[in-house]
């Protein structure tokens, strides 16, 4: 592989769906690099040549028995004969072993029609195969929850990320019920950086993550949550329905970051990952 080459496919990492010719005419003349656009889409696919050798190897090392692993996916578009299509790319992380992985594959439908990039379970499940990991970590999507008929030792956790997102975009809008929600989560994320700051080992931030300190202010949202269930109100939004309902409905994968230290609050590190994407999709 050549310098160049390495070079456009490191540049392309954080130019995803990008043309080429836009590439070639605006970005990479700025820099004073004057190629073609078939250089680009040469480079292209050959640097997709040598990627997908490796890709193996990266896959075997995320998936190892009893791996932790995240796991998240966005939509783009791509042209195709002329077309805009929709699309999704997956993305997997390992934290412990600082891999991120992307990846798709077509599907088809109940009715057999071809889904170009789906999103459906069956993408993740050929993906993971026959892996004997130890806990995947989602924002709840459905896809992610029902997977126990193939792979019946996974534990699933969800983001408490995503639950304070919801009661934060409540507040904005006028809810002050969802201040208490954001003061307690703020809380625990609180703790969840001390254990950072000094260096916990795992069973050490598992003892603190199930101390009595942690407890008590799991269950004072627990009571909030359920007060509130327990005596709806015309005026509440709508915004801070959808969010008690999320705290309600995945209560038990929340907070199951608590049964491992080595499990992580939320889901934030597959976020970050799959971001470069949906930057560049809204950029574009």
């Amino acid at each position: 592989m050549t310098a160049n080459m390495l070079s456009y496919l490191m540049f392309n990492r954080f130019q995803m769906s990008t043309p080429a010719y836009r590439e070639a005419k605006n970005r990479l003349s700025d820099m004073d690099w004057n190629t073609s656009v078939q250089n680009l889409l040469n480079w292209a696919d050959k640097g997709a040549m040598q990627l997908n050798k490796l890709i193996p190897a990266l896959k075997k090392i995320a998936l190892q028995d009893g791996a932790n692993v995240n796991v998240d996916e966005t939509w783009l578009r791509y042209h195709a004969y002329n077309k805009k299509r929709k699309t999704y790319m997956w993305c997997l992380v390992n934290r412990k072993a600082r891999i991120v992985i992307f990846f798709y594959e077509d599907t088809t439908d109940d009715e057999g029609v071809q889904k170009h990039g789906g999103r459906n379970r069956n993408v993740l499940k050929e993906f993971l195969g026959d892996a004997k990991i130890k806990s995947l970590q989602s924002d709840g999507y459905n896809v992610y929850m029902y997977l126990d008929n193939e792979l019946m030792d996974i534990e699933h956790l969800c983001c408490l990320a995503h639950a304070r997102t919801k009661f934060k975009y409540a507040f904005d809008q006028g809810s002050l019920q969802a201040r208490i929600f954001l003061e307690l989560i703020g809380k625990l994320y609180g703790m969840e950086d001390t254990y950072r700051r000094e260096r916990l080992t795992a069973d050490e931030i598992y003892h603190r993550r199930n101390s009595k300190e942690t407890t008590e202010i799991i269950d004072r949202i627990r009571t909030e949550l359920y007060d509130l269930l327990a005596n709806p109100d015309e005026s509440r939004s709508e915004l801070m329905s959808k969010a008690l309902n999320y705290l309600k409905n995945f209560w038990n994968q929340i907070f199951a970051y608590r049964n491992d230290g080595e499990y992580s609050i939320d889901n934030m590190a597959a976020e970050r990952a799959i971001r470069p994407i949906t930057v560049q999709r809204k950029n574009s």
